[in-house]
């Protein structure tokens, strides 16, 4: 998750709320296909949260994103979308989604990336995080 400006808010001491102001960017990495990931970028994303669990995204203004589709654990092409805001999967003013199968996809995802796409190596780990603020 990636943007100019994030903006968290607490609330009983746990995250209620996460927004990304600016060139926000969100990927998530299919552990079991690496060389795939679901991409979704926008002017601004909106997290809410509920019991420490994701339970409402909007994304808002110039939405764009790519999303790898599966048959049970089989890959099955992938979908790419643009609209002018959505949440979580409805898309919303002037939507346009293009399919490209399977056969047109396998080998080649590098080519499927929105043009904010930046895969960082060294991110921060849960784990580690977490024990260092226990620490202080």
């Amino acid at each position: 998750l990636t943007g100019d400006s994030v903006a968290i808010y607490i609330k009983d001491k746990k995250i209620n709320q996460l927004d990304v102001v600016e060139n926000a960017f969100m990927l998530a990495q299919n552990p079991d296909y690496t060389d795939r990931f679901d991409q979704t970028s926008s002017d601004t994303i909106k997290l809410f949260f509920a019991d420490s669990k994701i339970r409402k995204a909007e994304f808002l203004g110039d939405v764009r994103s790519i999303y790898y589709l599966y048959e049970d654990s089989t890959a099955n092409g992938l979908t790419k979308s643009s609209a002018m805001s959505a949440t979580e999967v409805k898309l919303y003013g002037k939507p346009t989604s293009e399919y490209h199968p399977e056969n047109q996809v396998v080998g080649k995802e590098k080519a499927f990336t929105l043009p904010k796409f930046k895969f960082y190596k060294n991110r921060p780990v849960k784990k580690i995080l977490l024990k260092d603020i226990r620490q202080e």
